[in-house]
Formats: C-alpha cells, structure tokens, sequence
C-alpha cells in the first residue's frame, strides 16, 4: 500500500492519494490532484501554485491568470509560498473565480501588502487582517453596489477596518 501510495505521490500535480483494501483481491485508490490558483512569473521561470501555496509544475507561459508577479525571487518546484499575504492573496483570487471575480495579476506591495489587479483594471489591495472569504465576500458586495451605481473606482484598500475606495 505505502509503496503504491509513494509511486503516485511522485507526481507532484498529485495532493493526496487514498487506498482501501475491499477484500479478497480488490484495491480501491482514489487520486486527488492539485487544484491550480494561479502561476507565478519569478525570476527563473514560470510556475502552476496551488490554493495552499504549493509550487507544483512549471508553466509553459503566464497567459493563465491570474499571474502572482515574483520576479525578483527564484523559486523551485516544491516550494511552498510562506508570505501570509501572498497566500490571502492566491486564495482570494481561486475563491474569486469561483465568484466570477477575475484577478489577472498579482504584485507584492509595500508593508506586507499585496496589489491585486482585476480583469476590469481596479486595484485591490489586502494586508494579513482579513481572510480570503472576507476579501472576495466584501469585493463581492462593493464590486455590485459600484456597478448599479454607476460609479467609476481605481482602487479598493482593504488594510483598514473599512474599506477605503477612490
């Protein structure tokens, strides 16, 4: 079983592998594979992240979005991204697609701060203060009121208590 279990696990796409006997001569092994967030742009290439940070494979260009922009770091596969805003940042942006929320890039920013950019140019910038469900239910809600209003928004601060928009 171990064996088995090692021999797909190799696979770094691969996140988690289950495996049941079902008596007399039957095993039944169920494959979770790694669900892709983003890619990472850093200074020695191209890489697929997963939701927790985890660097699996290569890309072969950052036309997939959004692009979390490092490019002043190298990085490995097996890496794991440990900056606590950076991962806000990744899973706000996975939870985002599930919301019809589109991020398209990803920078860091100043004072543990990241700068997200949204397919429609806003600028959404996040610190280590709120979670991701926070962020992207919060955008959610602020992204709809801006549209019905009809009002024009360059950017949107969530390092306060409040967000702050202009």
């Amino acid at each position: 079983e171990e064996k088995i279990r090692r021999h797909f696990l190799s696979d770094s796409t691969i996140e988690s592998v289950f495996i049941k006997k079902k008596y007399p001569d039957t095993l039944v092994i169920t494959i979770i594979k790694r669900e892709e967030a983003g890619m990472i742009q850093a200074k020695n290439g191209v890489f697929k992240v997963d939701t927790l940070g985890f660097i699996y494979d290569t890309a072969s260009s950052s036309s997939a979005r959004p692009v979390i922009h490092l490019e002043d770091k190298e990085l490995n596969l097996g890496n794991n991204i440990t900056h606590k805003t950076m991962l806000i940042a990744i899973q706000s942006s996975f939870m985002g697609k599930r919301n019809e929320i589109r991020f398209v890039d990803v920078y860091e920013g100043e004072n543990e701060s990241i700068r997200l950019i949204l397919d429609n140019g806003v600028a959404v910038i996040i610190g280590i203060n709120r979670s991701a469900e926070e962020i992207v239910s919060s955008l959610q809600t602020l992204l709809k009121n801006i549209t019905i209003e009809g009002k024009t928004v360059k950017e949107i601060d969530f390092r306060f208590d409040k967000p702050f928009i202009s």
